[in-house]
Order: C-alpha cells, then sequence, then structure tokens
C-alpha cells in the first residue's frame, strides 16, 4: 500500500477536532478482526443497514469480477495512533489488502471519535485514484454528511465513487443507484438467496418462474379451464417452502408468474404489501433499499406521522381534507412512474396547467397488460394537510 494524503489540514479544520486526554492504545489493542469479515466492517456501528448491505454487495461483486479488494473500516478512536500509521497498519501488515502482484488494495477508514478520515490506496490504484480525486471525493461526499450526521449515506455514496473508479479500470460494470427503481431486499428461500422487489402495490407476493426452476420447486398449476376474471391473471403455486428475510423466518407458499420474454425485471419475484405489513421495515428510498428492523429506531420524535389503512392489502396513507372528509394515497413502491392521479384529478390539473407539454408513457401491468397514458413533469410536489 502506498500513503495517500490524508489532507489531515483540511480535514482537522472541518472537524473542529479537539483531541484530549487520549489513551495511547496500539491498534492490534482496539479488537480488529485478523481478518475483514465482510467488505464493511462497520466498528463504530454508524452505517445504517440498508447501507451495509448494498455497500457490501456492491463491493464483493467487485472482488469478484476483479483482483482489487475494497474493504470499509469505522472504528470510535485509534486511541492515540496517528491514522497514517493506522491505516497502513491494517491494510498492509493485518489485512493485507489487495493482490500480492497487483498491490490493488483500497480501505476507507473512519475514526468517529476521533472526527478522521483516510482513503488508502495500494500502488496498483494510484493512477486509478489519483490524491486529487481522493480530496474531492471526501470535500463531495464524505464532509457534508458526516457534517450533519449522515455516517451510512457518506460513507456508501463515497466508497460507491471510488469503487466505480476501480470497476472503470478493469472495464466492469459500476454500481449505480440511479438504475434501478425498485426498492429490492435479499431473502433466503429454502437456503438458496434471492432478490425481491417490495411492491406494496402488489396483491401478492410471487416468484417469476425462472427463478422457481432455479430453486427446484414443485408448483401446483391452476385448472386448464380456468379463467381468470377482469384484471386478474392466472398463477401457479409453489410448494410450501421456508422464507428467511432477516430475523424472520416463516414457512410460505408462492405463486407462480410468468414474465414475457422481452421483460428483464433484474430481481427473483416480487414481496406484497400484505405478506409483509406486521414488521417493521427501514426504507432507505435514496438508495432503493429496504431491510427489516427488530424495533423502531429511536429518533422518531420529529418524524412526520401517517395514518395506514389497516383493511388494505395495499400501502394506503390517510390523509385528512380541508372538507373535513379523508383522503387517500395509495404508495406503490413497484411503479416508478411518479404520480399518477384519478381521471378527474388529472383533468384538473391539466386545465390549470395548459402550457405545460405533454408526453406518452407505457407500462406493462400483470393482469391488464401493457397500459398507454399521458405524463406530464412538474417543478415541485407537496402533501398538504389541514391544521
Amino acid at each position: 500500500m502506498s500513503t495517500k494524503q490524508a489532507y489531515r489540514t483540511h480535514y482537522s479544520m472541518y472537524w473542529l477536532c479537539i483531541l484530549l486526554a487520549l489513551l495511547t492504545v496500539p491498534a492490534n489493542a482496539l479488537e480488529i478482526p485478523a481478518k475483514p469479515p465482510s467488505h464493511v466492517v462497520d466498528l463504530a456501528e454508524v452505517i445504517d443497514l440498508a447501507y451495509e448491505q448494498k455497500l457490501n454487495a456492491f463491493l464483493t461483486e467487485l472482488g469478484h469480477k476483479t483482483t482489487a479488494n475494497i474493504v470499509v473500516l469505522t472504528v470510535h478512536t485509534t486511541a492515540g495512533e496517528s491514522i497514517e500509521q493506522f491505516s497502513l497498519h491494517i491494510a498492509n501488515d493485518l489485512w493485507k489488502l489487495g493482490d500480492a502482484k497487483e498491490n490493488n488494495g483500497l480501505l476507507v477508514l473512519i475514526a468517529v471519535k476521533d472526527r478522521r478520515y483516510r482513503i488508502e490506496v495500494g500502488v496498483g490504484l494510484e493512477k486509478t485514484l489519483p490524491d486529487e480525486f481522493c480530496h474531492t471525493v471526501g470535500e463531495q461526499y464524505f464532509v457534508p454528511n458526516f457534517r450533519a450526521g449522515n455516517f451510512g449515506k457518506g460513507i456508501y455514496e463515497g466508497t460507491l465513487a471510488l469503487a466505480n473508479e476501480v470497476a472503470k479500470h478493469y472495464d466492469v460494470e459500476g454500481g449505480d443507484t440511479a438504475s434501478n427503481d425498485r426498492l429490492v431486499l435479499d431473502a433466503k428461500v429454502n437456503g438458496e438467496s434471492v432478490r425481491l422487489g417490495f411492491d406494496t402495490g402488489a396483491e401478492v407476493t410471487i416468484l417469476f418462474r425462472q427463478t422457481v426452476k432455479r430453486l427446484r420447486l414443485n408448483v401446483t398449476e391452476p385448472p386448464a379451464n380456468t379463467k381468470a376474471g377482469p384484471g386478474k391473471l392466472l398463477a401457479g403455486r409453489t410448494e410450501e417452502c421456508r422464507f428467511e428475510l432477516g430475523n424472520f423466518t416463516t414457512k410460505a407458499r408462492f405463486r407462480v408468474f410468468d414474465l414475457p420474454q422481452y421483460i428483464d425485471p433484474g430481481m427473483d419475484g416480487v414481496l406484497a404489501w400484505a405478506d409483509f405489513r406486521d414488521n417493521i421495515v427501514g426504507i432507505a428510498a435514496d438508495i432503493n433499499m429496504l431491510s427489516p428492523l427488530t424495533a423502531l429506531p429511536e429518533n422518531m420524535d420529529q418524524w412526520t406521522k401517517w395514518n395506514i389503512r389497516q383493511d388494505s392489502r395495499y400501502l394506503e396513507v390517510i390523509l385528512p381534507l380541508a372538507s373535513g372528509k379523508e383522503g387517500t394515497i395509495l404508495i406503490d413502491t413497484g411503479s416508478p412512474f411518479g404520480v399518477q392521479l384519478s381521471p378527474e384529478r388529472w383533468k384538473q390539473w391539466r386545465d390549470k396547467y395548459r402550457d405545460q407539454s405533454v408526453s406518452i408513457q407505457a407500462e406493462y401491468t400483470p393482469g391488464i397488460g401493457l397500459k398507454v397514458y399521458e405524463e406530464a413533469w412538474a417543478d415541485s410536489l407537496s402533501i398538504v394537510t389541514p391544521g
């Protein structure tokens, strides 16, 4: 590993760092694991689970496609040891990151209580990640997010920016948080990994046919003479399976759906709101990740709270209207097409904004097929409730 500029003056000015009476403890006394158990080692516990899972998944995939080894490490403190020596010791001596011949390891180190961070780059990646670029990553992602207390977001975005440059160097696909509008989660069916889209507008949980074949599941098909009603579709049902999602485990049967050949879903199936609404979930919409939680977050006092319609199979939020009546907003995480208005509301909006240009959009919906409709862009969206 080579020593990258830590930009210590700049970082210290930002962190307003006052180091008082820090104990001098060697790095190996801070219970750093002998080998990194994953690509994200969050010993300071400052990275939200959704960010950690998605970043670790991407860095793992990048490691499989290349010989580069990128690891994120958070600690509370380096205990008096300089962050430069601490990071070099971890990257070079303890973890020996990267290929021995190519020297292409990368360590992103954050010492939270010390208010310091460092990007340690192997010699083999110096041209790919020069000092100027690393400095820009710190300025753009780490500094503003750390200042706001958003460690998970800052670490995710900054490390992803670094990793994408490494991906370009090896001519492989990088990570793009905007490439998929779906909320995705990692689960297991009979011990096999699956990626499911969390769809609060779906009526039932399904697995796609190709996934069912991969998992070698038995399927009971609907009778040949059965006809689907309007807006419905016929679907088979799998045998009973063991379904695992985080700490949640249950027995489940899945509907089986055949996608048209021209559609690549990028996932193995869909988890419906009705089958998961009794659990606590955390949604990181900016990276399209959902994670099951075992308890409510502690910092909920200032959150906006909405009443949810309990008798619906979909995620519907109840809003009080100025007329004294209740309005309903259906939140459909399976749709990438923004806000959809009822025909009456759409006509009202078009009458008010006659000069707004309109285009044609289309989407495929199971049970309905290809649907074509008008689409317009708005500069802002506000949800205003009386009082």
